[in-house]
């Protein structure tokens, strides 16, 4: 069957479609070409590691000469139409081709992948400045409301199926990779017809809507919604992404212009290539794209960044093109919040806070406020899919202490128009979070939001610098903190004793005196907690409760009772917390004698306190078996 291809009907077939002077016969003899070329199995696999991931699948037979000769054949005869001076052969001929990039091979992964020299042929397309903008005008039609692929003269599809958005991804890619280098175009065209002349093709940019029409594809519905599900397609995004950026890069000067100044990169189609390089950041692992991805957005990123300050060279177009990015996501959303984690728009949303910094994020909170409200600040778990709500809450919080960790985030102090900053609004968040319930999800979310906490207060500017956290914030997360010292986890039960101590040392004078006002339980009920973790089982557990007592008992005169047990513990069996335990005696038995020494009206029990210590430490000098620490005491107090 092959040799009388090779010999007879393909011959015969370039012949009419090359000589006959009736347009109907020609577009015969393409259709006819097309009905052979969907009996080939042929197949695709996409760039580097996935391509050779896949290279098994190909058929020996493909790789003889005699079939090589017989596809180059039918491709070539696919460029010769799609070349036509008529309308009518040009559509038939990229409506063939189309189909072939639909006709793919069922491999093991039970992936539907195009096949090679379809593409091979769309790079001959975009080598010939001839047909490139005729294959774009009869394929696109886009209008304010709809974006639909046209196969035909007389209809039109929209893009119905992944696979079908897969295929027109890698024909436009492919004709950008041939329009950079035209050499494979000039190379087979004159092969079948040597007379032809092959001009440099510079269609991308004589035309104004050729960049338009494709980088309005990048970003469209019918692809971003469906790449988590679908591999493939997210491969040829991908790839084409990759080419749009390599055309810019050969096109594009600093300015945004190229080499003579006739053709510029409209900002609309610069963030219609961010949400499409954002959503394939969103992609999940197994589809393995975020590193070459990454690389895409950087290469992007420095044809516009090339003179920013060194200081700022971790910006990316993401972070100056953030606060139209973030709506735009928002308004191809499938649904309005609170949205699925497996939503196009949910990976997309966290993809870009991932991969923002950290001052982009707290300078733009009331954009990104709404997300995370919907999402995360109920205090009602349902148990109907309670193991996917969890599984969400986990991820953002996840997000959350991604964005903290970055100490950009806490460079500047935005006000939202409640008067309440980044770091009150974060925490209002996770206060939720941090109740207590049953189950072992429920004690993961507990753990990481007790950690994001810590990020969020490690980071926070202090009082003398001019930041303090909200009265009303801080007199919510003192109890939430408080009940997490009992926790199971004893990982959750160190973070929330370091984080009392950072919510108190980071806290004004006035905001811990209104607390006491308002309620004093919230804080004279830590004491004994706090001293009941001394005698915890993890020892990390109770040197945090040491610096959690020092911050505390710093604000108010303890009960004698509080001396004594602290007493107890510099006979401690840890090294580590005999030392603590000494420094936050050393440093309140200072301070109460400093005062008592003043006269201080706020400190007239501190005497009492001063001669109770005494005692205790005198007794505690002969039952001790360091006495060390007792004689240190002992030296401050009667110094």
């Amino acid at each position: 069957m092959q040799e009388s291809l090779q010999y007879i009907l393909l011959p015969g077939w370039e012949e009419l479609a090359k000589m006959d002077a009736s347009a109907s016969v020609r577009v015969a003899a393409l259709n006819a070409t097309g009905m052979i070329a969907k009996q080939f199995d042929w197949t695709c696999s996409p760039c580097g590691e996935h391509r050779d991931a896949l290279s098994s699948c190909k058929e020996s037979d493909s790789s003889t000469e005699l079939t090589a000769y017989v596809e180059s054949s039918v491709l070539s005869l696919f460029v010769l139409g799609a070349s036509d001076g008529n309308t009518e052969v040009q559509e038939s001929a990229i409506q063939q081709m189309i189909c072939s990039l639909n006709c793919g091979s069922q491999h093991e992964q039970g992936i539907n992948i195009p096949w090679d020299a379809a593409l091979t042929a769309c790079s001959i397309l975009g080598g010939s400045g001839t047909c490139s903008s005729s294959v774009l005008d009869m394929l696109v039609l886009s209008s304010e409301d709809n974006f639909e692929l046209r196969l035909s003269k007389d209809a039109t599809a929209m893009i119905s199926s992944p696979r079908e958005a897969a295929s027109t991804l890698l024909l436009l890619s492919r004709m950008l990779k041939g329009m950079i280098c035209n050499e494979d175009a000039a190379a087979i065209l004159l092969r079948v017809d040597p007379t032809l002349s092959i001009s440099v093709p510079n269609w991308i940019y004589t035309s104004p809507s050729a960049m338009a029409t494709i980088t309005t594809l990048l970003s469209h519905t019918s692809v971003t919604n469906c790449l988590a599900a679908n591999p493939p397609l997210a491969w040829a995004l991908q790839e084409a992404v990759s080419e749009v950026v390599r055309c810019c890069k050969h096109h594009l000067s600093v300015g945004g212009y190229d080499q003579d100044g006739s053709w510029t990169l409209k900002e609309e189609s610069v963030r219609e290539i961010l949400v499409g390089i954002v959503h394939l950041l969103g992609c999940p692992e197994s589809h393995d794209l975020s590193t070459q991805t990454t690389e895409i957005l950087l290469e992007f990123s420095s044809f516009f960044l090339c003179d920013a300050d060194s200081d700022d060279m971790k910006r990316s177009l993401l972070d100056v093109h953030f606060c139209k990015l973030v709506p735009k996501i928002i308004a191809d959303a499938e649904s309005a919040f609170p949205w699925k984690e497996s939503d196009a728009a949910f990976l997309a949303m966290t993809a870009l806070l991932r991969a923002v910094q950290g001052a982009t994020v707290s300078s733009n909170i009331e954009l990104v406020a709404p997300f995370f409200i919907h999402h995360m600040s109920s205090t009602e778990i349902s148990k109907e899919g309670e193991a996917e709500e969890y599984s969400l809450r986990i991820t953002l919080m996840s997000l959350l202490q991604c964005i903290l960790s970055d100490v950009s985030f806490h460079s500047l102090e935005h006000v939202l128009g409640n008067k309440i900053g980044p770091t009150d609004f974060i925490l209002s968040l996770v206060l939720p979070n941090l109740v207590w319930r049953t189950g072992g999800l429920a004690s993961a979310l507990r753990k990481l939001s007790v950690a994001t906490v810590f990020s969020l207060l490690y980071h926070m500017k202090g009082v003398e610098e001019g930041s303090a956290l909200h009265s009303d914030i801080l007199a919510q997360l003192i109890p939430v903190l408080h009940s997490c010292l009992e926790d199971t986890e004893s990982s959750t039960r160190e973070l929330a004793c370091v984080c009392l101590s950072l919510a108190l040392e980071k806290s004004s004078s006035e905001t811990i005196r209104k607390i006491w006002e308002n309620d004093a339980r919230i804080l004279d009920t830590l004491q004994p907690s706090l001293l009941n973790l001394l005698d915890d089982n993890h020892n990390p557990t109770r040197l945090a409760a040491c610096r959690a007592l020092k911050s505390i008992l710093t604000l108010r005169v303890p009960s004698e009772k509080v001396i004594a047990s602290l007493i107890v513990h510099l006979d401690d069996d840890n090294q580590e917390v005999k030392e603590k335990v000494h420094e936050v005696l050393y440093g309140l038995l200072e301070l109460l004698r400093l005062s008592s020494s003043k006269g201080e009206k706020s400190r007239d029990c501190g005497a009492s306190v001063l001669a109770t210590a005494n005692w205790y430490l005198k007794d505690a000098l002969h039952t001790h078996r360091d006495g060390s620490y007792c004689t240190s005491l002992l030296g401050l107090i009667e110094g």
